[in-house]
């Protein structure tokens, strides 16, 4: 069974690759599309996650089959920085897996700081891996109301800056924009910080 796949439809635009290693997640965002398109009510969905059932091994045989050129996303579905039942030690074990194998990756999450405890695996990356938040609104009482456990965004945006300053390539997702004028205060805030390399 791969675990390495490729998107299909919309969500293809945004990586040619992908691997989801929680199914579920902490946040509970509001907007979120996963528990419908996985068919689970939200209860079943929202909560602490652990990692899919023999997903290191798994993730090591689609990397000994194939050689990746093309970037593979973390992740579709669940966000690898949630609060996890292993404590993000899987999301850790994968990365060093994908760098092992020399693979191209980009790292999507709303967990703030918690990505700061792999910054040592992303250095050793290089040029190969982007790490990226995603970033909806900078009134932290709207994002508590959209995103209630997620990190808030002031936390967001001094990681992304915490990372970029760490030589570390970043990226900025404006997904869902439920309010035009919170992106654009966003964009402007770090332009000023000089803390995203693609947008």
């Amino acid at each position: 069974m791969s675990v390495i796949y490729k998107p299909t439809g919309m969500a293809r635009e945004y990586s040619p690759y992908a691997l989801n290693i929680y199914i579920g997640c902490s946040h509970s965002c509001k907007y979120c599309y996963a528990p419908g398109t996985l068919q689970r009510s939200a209860q079943n969905y929202f909560g602490t996650p652990s990692p899919r059932k023999n997903i290191l091994r798994l993730a090591e045989a689609d990397l000994m089959s194939n050689t990746y050129t093309e970037q593979i996303l973390l992740s579709f579905v669940g966000d690898v920085y949630c609060d996890s039942a292993d404590n993000g030690a899987t999301t850790r074990a994968i990365l060093q897996l994908l760098n092992k194998y020399k693979a191209p990756v980009a790292v999507l999450s709303k967990g703030g700081k918690k990505m700061l405890r792999d910054i040592d695996v992303f250095k050793e990356f290089g040029n190969r891996i982007a790490v990226g938040a995603t970033l909806t609104f900078i009134d932290k009482q709207k994002s508590a109301e959209w995103e209630p456990f997620a990190s808030r965004p002031e936390e967001r945006l001094e990681t992304l800056k915490e990372l970029h300053d760490a030589g570390i390539k970043t990226f900025a997702s404006f997904e869902p924009t439920i309010e035009p004028s919170e992106i654009i205060k966003l964009i402007e805030r770090t332009l000023k910080d000089n803390s995203v390399d693609h947008y």
